[in-house]
């Protein structure tokens, strides 16, 4: 077994002075054994780096007494995981507060957790952005449900007295633990195998040399081997179009002569999966 050494701050700071690279706690290289730290000492075929924020996604399911109880200020720290409103540092307290719908105006918070955690201009759309309220009604099957999801949380609120809403088998609880995992999950590995792609062109750049024809060739493999093909844009971005010969769909290549018929041939543009 190890024990955390994640308060020994001198032995992050000269691992990042090293490597410019995070070091992973002993506790965490632990629990991912036989794969290694790619900065490691310890032997292993099998290495990681840590491409990702350091902030962990999580789930929570929150079954309360009357969760319109809850006011605006507490969706928004429960769905952008901001924890308590405990230290406020004068931050302007939620409209939606009971303390500011009594005194009617702005307040500034006193450590009590009426304050928003961000600008209230940020804030402006949050339930637009964040909430998925299809189910947020005194109606239903499951009233009063309500799912705040943001790129670090899916989160879902909902009322305990409701039998669907807390049934294991088919209810609200059942989807949670085996249908929204399961989208968040595809969510993230879909984010994380990005920002692979990202992080191997990176890594080819960096050691292209354009003075060097090696160097060049050894760069095209490289980000040939990270499927990375020519641009255009799509409703996601970006559509990787497999050769430069034009298709019906893509205006932007050239088209090509096959060299056993010379005549024109089309192929075909798809996004890589």
């Amino acid at each position: 077994m190890a024990r955390s050494d994640s308060q020994q701050r001198e032995l992050f700071m000269a691992h990042v002075a090293e490597h410019r690279a995070p070091r992973t706690a002993a506790h965490w290289a632990l629990m991912l054994k036989p794969v290694v730290a790619e900065h490691s000492d310890e032997p292993g075929e099998l290495r990681y780096r840590q491409i990702e924020y350091y902030r962990m996604p999580l789930m929570g399911y929150l079954a309360l007494d009357d969760p319109r109880a809850l006011s605006r200020n507490d969706f928004i720290r429960l769905g952008l995981v901001t924890g308590a409103g405990g230290s406020d540092n004068g931050s302007l307290v939620d409209d939606s507060s009971p303390r500011a719908i009594e005194e009617g105006s702005s307040l500034h918070g006193h450590g009590d957790g009426s304050a928003l955690p961000y600008g209230a201009d940020h804030l402006a759309d949050f339930e637009q952005r964040y909430c998925y309220d299809r189910f947020w009604a005194n109606a239903g099957a499951a009233p009063n449900t309500r799912y705040p999801c943001s790129g670090h949380a899916l989160i879902v609120i909902g009322d305990a007295r409701s039998q669907f809403y807390g049934c294991r088998d088919r209810g609200v609880l059942a989807q949670f633990r085996h249908q929204h995992f399961l989208l968040l999950l595809i969510a993230h590995f879909q984010k994380t195998a990005l920002l692979m792609q990202s992080d191997r062109l990176v890594e080819a750049l960096k050691n292209l040399d354009v003075g060097d024809a090696d160097s060049v060739r050894s760069s095209a493999r490289s980000a040939a081997a990270s499927r990375v093909f020519c641009a255009s844009r799509t409703a996601t971005g970006f559509t990787r179009c497999r050769s430069r010969p034009r298709c019906a769909s893509c205006s932007t290549c050239a088209p090509r002569t096959c060299s056993s018929t010379r005549s024109t041939t089309r192929s075909r543009c798809a996004s890589p999966t």
